[in-house]
């Protein structure tokens, strides 16, 4: 597997388009140069309405002849109406919704930015502030330069970001040691290295995803780059201004260098834009130097704020982007960040010089308008493309490979934990929905699939694999998309994984990706099981028997329903640990997109109701609701009202509640 967060650890709504508004496809591989580019004016306002005829390309000083051309203007999040439509992602993920995207990676360094209180907050306000400006139909993800556990792969999920952002702590390295610390040298180049290779690593990364905005948003004070003591020779007893054994600073220095060449080489051969800004704030970097050195601690001479400054404008600069150092004040950088990759133009020329010689090609933009800034990436390396082992692998595997996943065929995948009697592990339900071109099918056909699920950690560990083959039985119907779901699971142990699904059919595969956060249901007080849905019409799908042993119904991917549908909600509660079984009380609510809401009730699950007889009892408070209880667990049904609903978005909610706290889980639906 190739994610972004697991290729930078060693060492994802409907798919936007503009209305009327089609993007180029270009050419693969580089006999096509491909720039994107952002016009600004004297207020850093993008320049709208321009024309292909309105720019000029040169390469290495010469014109070039721009043969494809494409406006995009991504407007600006409309506000919510109410906070769940824009905070609660939906349950069910789709391989369609990552194609033509926004891609924003949130870099977060916690290998150089020193441990500092001021900082550590404002690098988590600007996390924040970046998510906060994302679109519906943006995919972000977190990325940590030194640990990635709490790490976050692509996603629209606000809260998984926000969640990964949230978690960002001091990285292990003071930006000055005590003096006699026998590992000063080790300490400062493996921080400035991993900075500086998670940068590379990310750009490399995203050059498997071309025609597309791709945007690194460079959360850190940057890495202390001193040309003058990285030329200096190297001094056998030191340089006196550094204790003795401190002479390798200067190698050091021209590594780090070496390091940076290459970030820029693998950003601009990806078309990256990398933006840092800086958490340090005005003076920052000055003050904790300076505190440093009262401390009694030593300051190596290349330490200054403004090498570390001057770091961040030449990673912005050389890749296309820019650097925002020296402020208190976050938000405007964020903004300037998004308007410059919300509007912006794609341009391709036939590459004049084709050769594979990975030589460097100098690019300029120029744009027949007064008073207008240009920015793209400097120039490309016309490079071997890097080789893709998935290419020679198993279909299936080579579609679980790549940064986001394969949309060849259509897929939705739902899933849901469930608790295994007497076990750790938890069985995970699976929901796959396959969309299927097929012709006419005068009478009823079986389909074939070959389905694969892998979980990794964000480490990139993977964790656990299941494999089915199954049959699906199709109704006669006319040449079209046939629509049907695949039942399966996989047992994992508790813990945060990364689902990657792969369907193999009619000779076509895909893959979906989904992040999934397994309770440990016999420790936890209280916790809950997924929710699903179940509905009839039933969908046309597999047998239910490989999730029969841990849910009860059918469950279904489908949130689209009729008002004549008949829906129901299931999920199991359960009090676990050695604590005596607590009083529960169950609430569900649904809540309508303008905050209102159109159901609530209460249900008091008593302790003779939850540790009664083992055998199931039926409490049976409405038509509409029933709840049974076996031991420590309580069964939770609910029919959803959608004959009192009008057509519409909506959220249904359940929520469990004791005296020692309370889970909650939310799935959105809509009504037509």
């Amino acid at each position: 597997m190739r994610g972004l967060v697991v290729a930078t650890t060693v060492a994802a709504a409907v798919a936007f388009s503009p209305q009327n508004q089609q993007a180029p496809t270009f050419r693969s591989g580089v006999d096509l140069v491909h720039l994107d580019v952002s016009v600004l004016d004297r207020d850093r306002r993008p320049v709208k309405g321009l024309t292909a005829a309105d720019f000029t390309v040169f390469e290495d000083g010469k014109p070039q002849t721009v043969t494809a051309f494409s406006a995009i203007d991504l407007p600006d999040p409309p506000p919510a109406s109410v906070a769940w439509v824009r905070d609660v992602a939906p349950d069910v993920r789709r391989n369609t919704e990552a194609a033509d995207r926004r891609l924003v990676v949130i870099v977060m360094d916690d290998a150089t930015i020193p441990f500092d209180q001021p900082m550590i907050k404002s690098a988590r306000e600007i996390g924040r502030l970046a998510i906060d400006r994302l679109g519906p139909n943006d995919l972000a993800c977190v990325v940590f330069t030194r640990d990635n556990r709490n790490a976050q792969e692509f996603t629209s999920d606000r809260a998984r970001l926000i969640k990964a952002v949230e978690a960002f702590e001091y990285g292990g390295r003071h930006i000055a040691v005590p003096a006699d610390s026998p590992g000063f040298q080790l300490a400062e180049s493996n921080a400035f290295y991993q900075s500086i290779g998670t940068l590379a690593r990310v750009a490399e990364s995203l050059a498997d995803v071309p025609q597309r905005r791709k945007a690194v948003i460079y959360v850190s004070v940057g890495v202390p780059a001193d040309i003058e003591t990285a030329a200096a020779p190297v001094l056998a007893g030191g340089t006196g201004d550094e204790p003795l054994g401190r002479g390798e600073i200067g190698p050091m220095l021209r590594r780090i260098f070496d390091y940076q060449r290459d970030t820029y080489r693998k950003a601009q051969l990806a078309n990256v834009n990398i933006y840092a800004v800086s958490p340090a704030g005005v003076g920052g970097m000055d003050q904790y130097i300076q505190s440093q050195r009262w401390q009694g601690r030593f300051v190596p001479p290349y330490e200054t704020a403004n090498n570390y400054a001057d770091f961040l404008t030449g990673i912005a600069a050389n890749t296309g982007g820019r650097a925002f150092t020296d402020r208190n004040e976050f938000g405007t950088a964020l903004t300037s960040i998004f308007q410059e990759n919300g509007s912006y133009y794609l341009l391709g020329y036939p590459a004049p010089n084709p050769a594979i010689d990975g030589k460097h090609r100098r690019v300029e933009v120029k744009v027949n308008r007064p008073d207008v800034t240009v920015r793209t990436r400097s120039g490309y390396y016309n490079a071997k493309p890097r080789e893709d082992e998935a290419r020679a692998a198993a279909p299936l595997t080579a579609a679980l490979s790549g940064l986001l996943p394969k949309a060849d065929v259509p897929l939705d995948v739902m899933a849901a934990p469930f608790a295994i009697p007497n076990k750790v592990e938890a069985g995970v339900a699976v929901v796959l929905t396959v969309h299927e071109d097929l012709p006419a099918r005068p009478s009823r056909i079986i389909e074939d699939v070959d389905l694969q699920i892998s979980a990794f950690t964000q480490e990139g560990v993977q964790r656990g694999s299941q494999g089915l083959k199954t049959k699906v039985t199709l109704r006669p119907g006319p040449a079209g998309t046939a629509e049907y779901e695949v039942l399966s699971h996989i047992a994992l142990r508790p813990g945060r994984y990364q689902l990657r699904l792969s369907a193999k059919t009619g000779g076509q595969t895909g893959s979906v990706y989904y992040d999934i956060d397994i309770p440990d249901f016999g420790r936890l007080p209280l916790s809950v099981s997924g929710l699903v849905l179940s509905s009839e019409p039933r969908p046309v799908s597999s047998p239910i028997d490989p999730i029969r042993a841990f849910v009860p119904i059918p469950p279904t991917a489908r949130r689209d329903f009729a008002s004549t549908d008949r829906v129901t909600a299931f999920a199991r509660i359960y009090q676990g640990g050695r604590d005596p079984v607590a009083a529960t009380t169950i609430t569900a609510s649904i809540i309508d997109s303008n905050g209102a809401a159109r159901f609530n009730r209460n249900q008091l699950m008593t302790v003779s109701d939850i540790t009664g007889s083992p055998a199931e009892r039926q409490l049976r408070q409405t038509p509409q609701q029933d709840m049974a209880s076996v031991d420590r667990t309580v069964d939770f049904r609910f029919d959803l009202p959608l004959s009192t609903l009008p057509s519409g978005e909506y959220l249904f909610r359940l929520q469990a509640s004791t005296a020692r706290g309370s889970v909650m889980r939310e799935v959105r639906f809509r009504v037509r």
